[in-house]
């Protein structure tokens, strides 16, 4: 059978088939065409949806741009157009309906920041950091509150009056100099330090003398007594930095205001004392005690104090510094 026999066999059609192929061409045009003349169901409801909110969008331009933006210094304003409304920041104080007056962020109380306009949330925040010791010493430390705006606080910093170490009000000025109020005429005064530079003498001087010194507590003052009581006194103000504790940092500061009267130094007889004397001394060690101890025994009493000098075998051992602390007795 040749190929061009079986071509014409595959590609004739029956008389049925021609019959049913001519039924079947027009159905498939109209289902191909029908969605072209048919509107889609949801078509509507989209365009109606898309419709509303291109409205809106349009309202809220024309609002917008009808709506004159305030100046920095028109408090008569929206509050919109001072402070856009959080949500998550709690309710909000309109500052044009507040009360604005003198006051002192340390001792104003809730609703005194209530009248001044500020939001309950930035309120509970100034409250908490106070009541954990926190303490706001010029009036620029308060825009350092968390939530609290730079609108807000520019509002409030021409009022800010924060009271000094003496209980007298002082008051913040534009110009930013810090002014006493309870002179006359507004004269500027110096903030007052808040340790009293003053000498004292570390041979004399008590706790409260100690503690009158920069970064000198209670527990360094007792420390500074008790070395001092141990040596027998001190020959030099170098020694308030050999007490244990003390940071070099905070002796080279106190040092200009140290002075000394060794003239009542306490000395030990090396001729009479015992080993324990001798050793509870902080400047002679166990083993230089001992020594004094056998060179009395073996040769008899010493004649003067540099008979001790080259008993001295310790690192320690620092003649200089204990030979102030010894005597041979009359």
């Amino acid at each position: 059978m040749s190929l061009k026999h079986t071509l014409k066999e595959s590609l004739t059609f029956s008389k049925k088939e021609r019959i049913g192929i001519i039924f079947l061409v027009p159905v498939i045009l109209i289902i191909a065409f029908l969605p072209f003349f048919q509107k889609q169901p949801g078509q509507a409801k989209r365009s109606s949806a898309d419709s509303i909110w291109l409205a809106t969008a349009n309202n809220l331009l024309e609002k917008n741009t009808s709506e004159p933006s305030a100046g920095p210094d028109d408090l008569s304003a929206p509050v919109s157009s001072h402070f856009p409304v959080d949500k998550t920041a709690g309710s909000y104080n309109n500052p044009a309906k507040s009360v604005l007056f003198n006051f002192d962020p340390n001792t104003l109380d809730a609703g005194g920041f209530t009248k001044l306009g500020l939001r309950d949330k930035t309120i509970r925040t100034l409250i908490n950091y106070r009541n954990k010791g926190g303490k706001f010493r010029k009036p620029d430390d308060l825009a350092k509150v968390y939530g609290l705006r730079q609108e807000e606080f520019q509002r409030l910093k021409p009022y800010i009056t924060i009271a000094n170490s003496t209980g007298r009000g002082d008051y913040y000025h534009p110009n930013n100099n810090y002014k006493n109020r309870d002179q006359e005429g507004y004269i500027s005064s110096e903030r007052k330090p808040r340790y009293t530079l003053k000498i004292i003498d570390i041979n004399a001087a008590d706790i409260a003398g100690f503690e009158s010194l920069y970064g000198i507590g209670n527990k360094l003052a007792s420390k500074i007594i008790n070395f001092r009581d141990k040596l027998g006194g001190f020959y030099s103000v170098d020694q308030v930095g050999e007490t244990y504790g003390i940071p070099d940092s905070t002796f080279q500061k106190i040092k200009t205001q140290l002075k000394v009267d060794g003239r009542s130094i306490k000395k030990i007889n090396i001729n009479t004392a015992s080993y324990a004397e001798l050793n509870n001394h902080p400047y002679i060690s166990a083993k230089l005690a001992f020594q004094i101890l056998k060179e009395r025994k073996e040769k008899g009493n010493f004649a003067s104090i540099e008979a001790v000098k080259d008993l001295a075998m310790q690192p320690t051992d620092d003649y200089d510094k204990f030979s102030r602390y010894i005597t041979v007795g009359n």
